[in-house]
């Protein structure tokens, strides 16, 4: 899914949003990092939430 969102990242319209807002070529470079640990925060979500439904059927 990173690819995904990475892919996101280079489209021409957050390139816009991305220079009204005065994100620096830096600040680009840390946000991926952080895009990454989101994702895995939202697999680990996920899996808490199917896990939950789990054990709720028992």
């Amino acid at each position: 899914m990173s690819r995904d969102v990475s892919a996101m990242v280079q489209t021409a319209a957050s390139h816009k949003w991305l220079a009204w807002l005065g994100v620096t070529r830096a600040a680009k470079k840390a946000a991926s990092p952080a895009l990454e640990k989101l994702e895995e925060l939202e697999e680990c979500i996920g899996e808490m939430e199917s896990g939950s439904e789990k054990l709720g059927r028992i």
